[in-house]
């Protein structure tokens, strides 16, 4: 039995358990994972990680603001600061709309689920299942990026203080993160305790980090490889009625069927779009937080780089990777809806009314061709 695997960020991982597969892990461990029950354990465990992050976002933004006239040491700290408070805006948020964000997730996978032809058409199949494995890789780079970055701060004074036994120096207590708090509580006895829960909050907020991240860029790759889909059955359904560059005549009867299979491809894809436009509801503020963190984060980790030597280059290096990382897997993930969306309505535009013989179909389409640029608006 292999105590780690990471089967899951392969294609031929079952599709049912890739779902969702690395937010689920990840989020379960915080105890915000919305299928999760609510036990008294699961309650409690709830309530400890956010006063963890509370804790550790005041005492850090604390720091900074009373030491404003040392630059360097505050920027030091703002980093971590703007990370933790943002996931502990974002932690509280999920528990608030716990039911929300539960209904997105089975929507979609009912939707993903939704086309029983999957099995039987390996072309089709891939378009399942690459999403998938792309989405649980993205998620766990982004997870790891964020966990060696909190391990080399929490590694950072551990260091410091072996050198300062070895060379015969006076040892100061010193945090895994900058903080301001009362002075008995970070000296001994009582020290080992404190760092125990700073550090604890800096991984809290990764692990919140990667299981929230993680949950929005699949639920948008889960989507559009949704809307590749129906340009596959779109291009499956006209390709019969295709010789080169001519397009043959269709029947009557031919002509009946396609209008109902485009008919369930009208209804699915507002069906999609529906779906996306309450996952967009739910997670809106989510991501407007995030990225305001983002530019906040870049622009004092950059300076950080630029000041910073030795271990705290490496450091600051890796804080920087780990924003870019994730402010990446949140842009692809919107472009990749973006971009099929505009594939589908090209091909509706340009291919299908060529074969349209039905005028309540062309009244349908232009229902689909309303709907897909109302999406575009929100998307962009």
């Amino acid at each position: 039995m292999k105590l780690f695997s990471f089967d899951f960020l392969y294609q031929d991982y079952p599709a049912e358990k890739a779902f969702f597969v690395v937010p689920k892990k990840l989020l379960l461990w915080t105890g915000i994972w919305p299928f999760s029950k609510l036990t008294a354990s699961v309650i409690c465990l709830d309530i400890f990680n956010a006063v963890s992050l509370g804790i550790g976002g005041f005492s850090e933004y604390a720091f900074v603001f009373t030491h404003l006239d040392e630059p360097l040491m505050a920027l030091d700290c703002v980093c971590p600061a703007s990370s933790v408070t943002v996931t502990f805006f974002k932690y509280i948020y999920l528990v608030y709309y716990r039911a929300e964000f539960r209904d997105c997730i089975n929507r979609c996978k009912e939707l993903f689920f939704a086309d029983k032809e999957i099995d039987q058409d390996p072309e089709k199949k891939k378009l399942v299942t690459e999403p998938m494995a792309f989405s649980s890789i993205l998620a766990f780079t982004c997870f790891m990026f964020a966990f060696y970055t909190n391990l080399f701060y929490c590694i950072r004074p551990l260091v410091t203080m072996g050198i300062q036994l070895v060379t015969h120096q006076n040892i100061t207590m010193i945090m895994p993160f900058s903080v301001y708090l009362p002075e008995r509580i970070l000296e001994m006895p009582y020290y080992p305790a404190t760092y125990a829960i700073i550090a604890y909050s800096g991984l809290v907020c990764v692990i919140g980090l990667g299981g929230i991240d993680g949950s929005c860029t699949g639920f948008c790759l889960y989507v559009a490889a949704m809307f590749k889909s129906i340009q596959y059955d779109l291009n499956k359904l006209f390709a019969i009625h295709e010789t080169g560059d001519e397009r043959t005549l269709i029947s009557e009867a031919e002509n009946d069927v396609i209008i109902r299979k485009l008919s369930e491809l009208i209804y699915r894809h507002n069906d999609i779009v529906d779906m996306t436009e309450k996952f967009r509801s739910v997670f809106a503020l989510v991501i407007f937080g995030h990225f305001v963190s983002a530019a906040i984060t870049i622009c004092c980790g950059l300076l950080d780089v630029m000041l910073g030597s030795g271990y705290n280059l490496l450091i600051y290096v890796f804080y920087v990777g780990c924003v870019l990382s994730q402010l990446f897997i949140y842009c692809y993930g919107g472009s990749k809806i973006s971009e099929e969306v505009s594939l589908i309505l090209d091909f509706a535009l340009k291919d299908v009314w060529c074969y349209i013989l039905n005028f309540s179909l062309l009244i349908k389409y232009l229902n689909l061709y309303r709907k897909i640029k109302n999406y575009e608006k929100i998307i962009l």
